[in-house]
């Protein structure tokens, strides 16, 4: 139905004289279109929008702290990644943004934070901004939504199905072919018998279980990388942050904690966990992993940035969910066979092996957590 619809939008279009409106054309913009919008909705291609904050719109939040109801960008610090948002002052970037806000009330400095659908902040020099005659102007990348995505894609589908019917397109030979090909790639596979290669299928096996030991932290890969000067920056007392996404876990109070450790001048500092309040106004080389950040201080609270301390971060490596499946895919391709054959031998054994296999699974898993607790409690 909708269609038919286009179908006589376009030939309207084209008896009225305006030209180059073909579907295939138009099937090729529509697709052009829901790429771009694609990359735009996953941060690979960033449009730039600047809004200004009126005067009347800031509400006082409590210290130096100020709040503004705000929308723009699709997700803000209160989720997992940080907010993009940038807040201007007379021009001049503030520097402290993901700031906590209790941080932002008490110490201000131009901290700001974009929490759900408010952004709190405040003035670099701690006055209001309501009244102290500076200028402040927002800047985010402009998302599209997900109903917009939605549409251009469904737009995008029918104009293609519209062209492909122009084109002769048939789907049930399209699809026989398909079917067809796959037969004599399957039947050429079989025939090599190169899957049921003992030695791949070992490999596999033991690549899996390489990966899931060093997934557990069992057996840590550590990463270790220089952290210049120049990305470093002043948060406040003897506080110093710098940006780091690449491990997997990071201090949020939960029992797992980050397993990052910092060195200075290759000694490593002996503070790690330690609450933000405690690395500002204590420092002596506290610091702290806290979601994409790291927080910390020098070990004679100077300043890292001009000290001409060499600090370097040294993180345990571990494999991503994706990279997980993929090998245990393969490894299950692999040995699809020999899964077949335990399987099958499964069913005619004994119950009591059965018993005895669970309690030993349960043993190896109440073994590995004992272990956990005491790595945990030795840290």
């Amino acid at each position: 139905m909708i269609s038919d619809m286009l179908r006589t939008i376009l030939d309207k279009t084209k008896k009225s004289g305006v030209q180059g409106l073909e579907p295939v054309w138009l099937c090729g913009l529509a697709v052009l279109l829901l790429v771009v919008l694609t990359l735009m909705r996953f941060d690979l291609l960033s449009v730039w929008a600047n809004e200004t904050l009126s005067p009347t719109d800031i509400i006082h939040d409590g210290g130096y702290s100020y709040r503004v109801a705000y929308r723009g960008p699709s997700y803000s610090d209160k989720d997992h990644h940080p907010s993009p948002l940038e807040i201007y002052q007379d021009g001049t970037l503030l520097d402290k943004p993901h700031a906590a806000h209790h941080d932002i009330r008490t110490l201000g400095e131009g901290r700001y934070s974009h929490w759900g659908e408010t952004l709190f902040f405040s003035a670099r020099d701690n006055s209001d901004p309501r009244s102290n005659r500076r200028a402040y102007q927002v800047r985010y990348p402009w998302r599209p939504s997900d109903l917009m995505l939605s549409g251009v894609a469904l737009i995008a589908l029918l104009l293609s199905a519209l062209w492909l019917r122009e084109a002769g397109f048939s789907l049930r030979r399209s699809v026989g072919y398909i079917v067809q090909r796959l037969r004599s790639a399957a039947a050429t596979v079989n025939n090599s018998r190169w899957w049921e290669n003992v030695w791949l299928g070992l490999l596999s096996t033991l690549l899996l279980a390489l990966l899931i030991v060093m997934r557990l932290g069992l057996m840590p890969v550590w990463i270790s990388e220089t952290m210049p000067s120049s990305s470093i920056v002043h948060d406040g007392g003897y506080s110093y942050r710098v940006a780091f996404n690449r491990s997997h876990y990071f201090d949020t109070g939960e029992r797992q904690a980050s397993l990052l450790e910092i060195y200075q001048d290759g000694r490593p500092l002996s503070k790690p966990h330690a609450s933000h309040h405690l690395i500002q106004t204590s420092g002596e080389g506290r610091f702290s992993h806290w979601e994409n950040e790291i927080f910390f201080s020098a070990s004679d609270n100077s300043d890292p940035r001009v000290n001409q301390r060499d600090y370097r971060l040294r993180y345990p490596w571990r494999p991503t969910g994706t990279v997980l499946f993929g090998v245990a895919l393969i490894a299950l391709m692999l040995n699809g066979h020999r899964l077949r054959d335990a399987v099958a031998k499964f069913d005619t054994c004994r119950p009591s092996w059965l018993i005895v296999t669970l309690c030993f699974i349960a043993l190896v898993y109440r073994v590995f957590v004992a272990i956990d607790l005491w790595h945990g409690t030795i840290e």
